[in-house]
């Protein structure tokens, strides 16, 4: 019988590694390596947003590549809205940091094209936001209270004006403020993208509204009445108020967006 092999001899000898053939390692691009530093400066706040790049001849003597080269960089950039070029300007690439509205944008495209129900978004939705009102309950300060009262009353002065899409994207923007004084920065941009798409199925919903004024106006005064309630119990430090209320919220809210549209999938959004 063949004697079994130590850890130890094992573990000295040399390992050859030996490549599957479906493996190919991909050298980067002289382009991407330069449009890699670029956005790594940008994003180290070493090059400030709406501030510019040096000139092209400047770049290309610091990175010692050509003309075309800087350009595909450049291009790379573009395409990831790090930078913006206006051709035969003088002052340079113009520079952007990245957006939630970008990202939402195309996670949009991601679950449009694995056909995500609406239905999905709402109930991610009813998961996350009773935590985070939770948790701004126990750890809130006066600038927080503010900022969300301040989204409230822009809901009434929209409500005010007569314009429903004016309104629902005012209080529409009360959830975002939410999610913003949460201060999670993870879950901030999770929950824009979710809000970034529900804006578009309600803004579709809303054409569609049937409603006499009255009955318009007393029905979403009822829910940024619902909201003011929220911050009176986030105002209080009861947590566990904060969520269950805004946990019951979001059911009747959701349940009203949805109506007719338990089969409506991302896609469709697309008219």
């Amino acid at each position: 019988m063949k004697k079994p092999t130590s850890r130890a001899a094992t573990s000295s000898r040399p390992v050859t590694l030996t490549p599957a053939p479906e493996v190919r390692i991909r050298t980067p691009k002289t382009a991407e390596l330069v449009a890699d530093h670029i956005r790594g400066l940008i994003l180290r706040g070493e090059i400030k947003e709406g501030g510019y790049l040096q000139p092209e001849l400047q770049l290309m003597e610091t990175f010692s590549v050509s003309r075309p080269t800087l350009r595909e960089a450049f291009r790379i950039l573009e395409n990831e809205d790090f930078i913006s070029v206006v051709r035969g300007s003088r002052s340079g690439a113009r520079v952007h940091l990245p957006k939630y509205d970008k990202v939402a944008r195309y996670a949009t495209f991601v679950l449009q094209g694995q056909r995500a129900a609406v239905k999905d978004i709402y109930d991610a939705r009813e998961i996350i936001e009773p935590a985070m009102v939770a948790a701004l309950a126990q750890r809130h300060d006066d600038g927080q209270i503010l900022a969300l009262r301040e989204a409230i009353q822009a809901g009434y002065d929209a409500l005010d004006t007569g314009n429903r899409r004016a309104a629902s994207v005012a209080v529409a923007f009360i959830h975002k403020v939410i999610v913003e004084q949460y201060g999670n920065k993870s879950l901030a941009l999770f929950a824009n993208m979710l809000q970034h798409i529900v804006e578009q199925h309600q803004a579709g919903v809303g054409e569609g509204d049937t409603d006499s004024e009255p009955n318009y106006r007393k029905r979403v005064s009822a829910g940024i009445k619902s909201m003011t309630k929220l911050v009176d119990f986030i105002e209080a430090g009861d947590a566990e108020g904060a969520a269950e209320h805004w946990r019951l919220h979001l059911k009747n809210a959701n349940s009203r967006w949805l109506s007719g549209h338990d089969r409506t999938t991302l896609i469709d959004l697309l008219g």
